[in-house]
């Protein structure tokens, strides 16, 4: 509510606020590793667990909550007595220019133009988990050091094989949740179709030299090129925070694996999506959910206990585990031609279908 009254457009309210709730996340995960208690009133993820429901009902932590929120209601009640019908307190227009850039000369290049902006928020977000998930894995080697007794017992060179078992296992987490925000910034990019639908962009094109094939095309190879360089750009900065913080470089190959494995996956995604732009465009909303339900399950699967043929109802299913289990060739081929197979059914749709 408080991000609606600063914003007049309501992607930008979506990029914000999600991005709020990946900070409260990285911040929540940052705190419990570092077993830091003190901060734990940082994080609103934190205040339920706090209230202790089953054990000592505190109801402090719940009503924590509740005064938040009325807070942050009366906030937004304050806010909207400054701003204008349909605009927000926090204005991007300005004055144009005389001529026009070449940004704005064809229907791609003025796509990429007003993508921009999104795409520049999503790629500052990622790169900043990616730093913050890099620098746990210092953390996380020394929850060995810790426990002295266990090297002891263990012996130092089987030791140094846990670190590198414990380094894959959490890679794997840091992989998938960094690649479902790749997913969701390409699919942003592809949900454009939406506003162009509403503001009456595709009565303006019926003048111009446009493709269905190239109108298909901007909207699925941006989300494609977006979400896979979003994907390469945050895991690189995950692999350098890591080198970093850690006495021992990550290995090579691991590192390799798991920025291939997942390539895929992201692939896969945004051609489903694809075929919901070709075929439903009114329920493309259903990705989103789709997306958020089947990261859950991968990402949770342990503490579920789901089984196997469950996660395979999904890319992740195929691409779990990466890289403790390494993707085969011919996996990954086949999740490449099946994303193919699905961007031509999609275009198949688009094809037909009525555009507005």
């Amino acid at each position: 509510m408080v991000l609606s009254q600063l914003f007049a457009e309501s992607r930008s309210v979506n990029a914000i606020g999600y991005g709020v709730i990946a900070v409260m996340y990285v911040l929540r995960a940052v705190i419990d590793v570092r077993r830091a208690a003190e901060w734990r009133w940082l994080s609103p993820l934190n205040w339920l667990e706090s209230a202790r429901v089953f054990a000592d009902n505190r109801a402090g932590a719940i009503l924590t909550q509740g005064w938040f929120a009325i807070v942050l209601g009366l906030i937004a009640l304050a806010l909207v007595n400054g701003r204008d019908i349909n605009a927000g307190l926090i204005q991007f227009t300005g004055r144009g220019r005389q001529r026009a850039t070449i940004w704005l000369r064809g229907f791609t290049s003025l796509f990429v133009r007003l993508q921009a902006r999104l795409v520049l928020t999503w790629l500052v977000g990622l790169v900043f988990f990616g730093a913050m998930f890099g620098s746990l894995f210092h953390e996380v080697g020394t929850m060995m050091i810790d426990n002295p007794q266990l090297t002891k017992i263990i012996g130092a060179q089987l030791e140094a094989s846990m670190h590198h078992a414990i380094y894959r296992h959490f890679l794997v987490m840091v992989s998938m949740f960094i690649s479902f925000l790749a997913i969701l910034a390409g699919l942003n990019v592809m949900q454009r179709f939406h506003t162009d639908t509403v503001r009456g962009a595709y009565d303006l094109l019926g003048g111009m030299r446009l493709t269905r094939l190239k109108l298909y095309a901007t909207y699925v190879s941006s989300a494609m090129i977006v979400a896979l360089c979003l994907w390469g750009v945050a895991f690189m900065v995950v692999w350098f925070t890591a080198n970093m913080v850690l006495t021992v470089p990550m290995d090579v190959i691991m590192m390799q694996q798991a920025l291939v494995g997942y390539m895929p996956n992201i692939a896969v995604f945004i051609a489903i999506a694809a075929v919901l732009l070709g075929w439903v465009p009114r329920w493309f909303g259903l990705i989103y959910g789709y997306a958020g339900v089947m990261f859950l399950m991968a990402y949770m699967k342990n503490l579920m206990d789901l089984p196997m043929w469950a996660l395979k109802l999904s890319p992740y299913g195929w691409t779990y585990n990466v890289p403790v289990v390494s993707l085969s060739v011919v996996r990954g081929s086949w999740l490449y031609g099946l994303a193919v197979v699905l961007l031509i059914v999609g275009y198949i749709g688009f094809k037909k279908r009525d555009l507005v």
